[in-house]
């Protein structure tokens, strides 16, 4: 793991784990705040546990303690800040997993280029989804949410297309 990866993972673990413990403390159930250790501490071990199943359980863990931290009443952009630290963890944690001893630096770096921007449009836009206040009836949601997917769809077939 190379300087940048391995301190930006740690920068994330330690953001989505401060978040989450001070949105649980705030709760009336503080004895979560403890249990947020378990899924860091598990994320930190991925390199010594064979199989791709305690990255993706850590996650888990992470967003259902967030979920469960909304729940409770804790304030909703810790929570947002906490899982998406945690997805950029996991996504750093997979990354590792696939380049292993074979270091390409380039490859990280773009990987890394992509992933700061995408973390940091989709907490921006989680945030401002919280200010904002739309009355919208269900199947108007539901179809703006299919037109997205829609849109998504297109745009990556175009991608495999003209990427070939």
């Amino acid at each position: 793991m190379t300087i940048l990866r391995k301190s930006l993972f740690f920068v994330c673990l330690f953001a989505a784990s401060a978040c989450l413990i001070v949105g649980l403390a705030s709760t009336s159930a503080q004895w979560l705040a403890g249990i947020v250790l378990i899924p860091a501490i598990a994320l930190l071990l991925t390199h010594r546990v064979a199989g791709n199943w305690l990255p993706f359980a850590a996650l888990v863990a992470f967003v259902v303690m967030a979920a469960a931290g909304l729940l409770l009443g804790s304030t909703p952009s810790l929570m947002v800040l906490s899982t998406t630290a945690a997805l950029a963890s996991w996504d750093l944690v997979n990354l590792e997993r696939f380049l292993g001893a074979r270091p390409h630096p380039l490859l990280e770096k773009r990987h890394i280029q992509i992933l700061l921007p995408s973390l940091g449009l989709g907490l921006l836009l989680a945030l401002a989804g919280e200010m904002i206040s739309l009355s919208l009836p269900f199947i108007v949601m539901l179809l703006l949410v299919l037109l997205i997917l829609f849109s998504l769809d297109r745009v990556s077939r175009y991608l495999n297309q003209h990427g070939k």
